[in-house]
């Protein structure tokens, strides 16, 4: 009679044999240089700034994207035949990306695409690399699904990379760092946990057990989503009460992620459905499908930085206010359309000299001038992220029924 343990060991040989496949069957992107290329993307990240897009996928594929003008900045030059993840800087200077295939997390030059260094996991296997920076920019946390594969903690400080400690040895999914950067939380075969004391290796478990696939702090650290095996929860970090939970049968929810005020909660399953919640009373208020033929392995759906907009990987029908760029493989939608949202974007990111005159015209039918005046504004008098969530929400309102 076979054990627990073996029992577990038996299914994460099976997952990690169901991870390869899925990488092998990436959403297919071709590059901007050479139509007939067709890379196949494995995730993304959004600059600091909001203005561009990080994306990474097979075939060696790594460039740095211009939202606003649909164009490739940056191509690198990457040894490994597959990139599975990409992280910024917090000062949008460096991107750091891994791959599981030969184990190295590379940091570069997010200007000109120079690499600067690499940091070795010794760890190989097609299975999938995840790697943070910290919020304050002076840590980086790698990992590589696969059994028995620590958590490495790394200095960033000037450019320098050093190991500082090694936590855990099991299969992790996932880490993500606490807006203040003092702790971390880890998406594990098993279930969530909290690293709250870096300089220690424990591991605190918190939310529903069974395996977890995705982890995100809420920008105050109140709140955790936790995305599962068949589940959405969001628990308080400090004592692991719960907060909010949700069944998704027979579903991997594997992206959970915050809107940048932290009234909205993105969730999304494996290649598939993705849902936006209000984070007070937990209502469902947008639900989008993907195109189900393009399977998405790593982060495949985030935020706009002032949180008017979601982008995500694949492709989408019967959305109005959705955009594609980068070749048509990344969609970018507006998720909630209404005055309020309108109202709290403009608050959130104008500055006070040029607030007040939008506030004025954030009536329904002075929208056309409200377009207008933003985007009249220069970069000096309006960060471009802002104008462009603010357009973008303010024209899908105009177009509403």
């Amino acid at each position: 009679m076979k054990t627990s343990f073996q029992r577990r060991r038996i299914v994460l040989i099976f997952t990690i044999c169901l991870l390869t496949t899925y990488l092998g069957l990436l959403a297919i992107v071709p590059t901007a240089t050479n139509a007939q290329q067709t890379p196949k993307l494995a995730s993304m990240e959004l600059s600091p700034d909001g203005t561009k897009v990080a994306l990474v996928g097979d075939n060696s594929y790594q460039a740095i994207w211009d939202l606003a003008t649909n164009k490739q900045l940056v191509v690198f030059n990457v040894p490994s035949t597959r990139v599975d993840t990409i992280t910024w800087s917090p000062d949008g200077t460096r991107v750091a990306s891994a791959s599981s295939l030969d184990g190295i997390i590379r940091i570069w030059n997010a200007g000109n695409g120079q690499l600067l260094t690499e940091l070795h996991s010794d760890i190989y296997t097609d299975g999938y690399a995840f790697v943070a920076w910290s919020p304050d920019g002076t840590k980086l946390a790698t990992g590589i699904f696969s059994e028995n594969s620590p958590i490495k903690i790394w200095s960033t400080k000037d450019d320098n990379y050093v190991l500082l400690r090694t936590l855990g040895n099991s299969v992790f999914n996932g880490v993500a760092w606490s807006p203040d950067s003092t702790k971390l939380a880890v998406a594990g075969f098993f279930s969530a946990s909290i690293v709250d004391d870096l300089s220690k290796n424990d591991f605190r478990a918190v939310g529903p057990a069974g395996d977890v696939f995705s982890v995100n702090w809420s920008p105050d650290s109140g709140k955790l989503a936790i995305g599962g095996a068949n589940t959405i929860a969001v628990i308080s970090p400090s004592d692991g009460k719960q907060i909010f939970e949700f069944p998704e049968p027979k579903s991997v929810i594997d992206v959970v992620t915050w809107s940048a005020d932290g009234n909205y909660l993105e969730t999304a399953t494996h290649a598939s459905t993705i849902k936006v919640w209000d984070a007070t009373s937990w209502k469902l208020l947008k639900k989008i499908e993907r195109d189900q033929g393009k399977v998405i392995i790593g982060k495949s759906v985030i935020w706009s930085r002032d949180g008017g907009r979601l982008l995500f990987l694949g492709n989408v029908t019967g959305d109005s206010t959705a955009k594609s760029v980068a070749n048509d493989s990344l969609q970018i939608t507006v998720p909630i359309v209404s005055s309020e949202r309108l109202a709290t974007i403009t608050k959130r990111c104008t500055k006070a000299n040029v607030q007040q005159s939008l506030i004025a015209k954030l009536d329904t039918k002075q929208l056309p001038a409200f377009i207008s005046a933003v985007k009249a504004l220069t970069s000096d008098q309006m960060p471009p992220a802002c104008a462009a969530d603010l357009v973008a929400v303010a024209e899908a309102l105009q177009a509403k029924p």
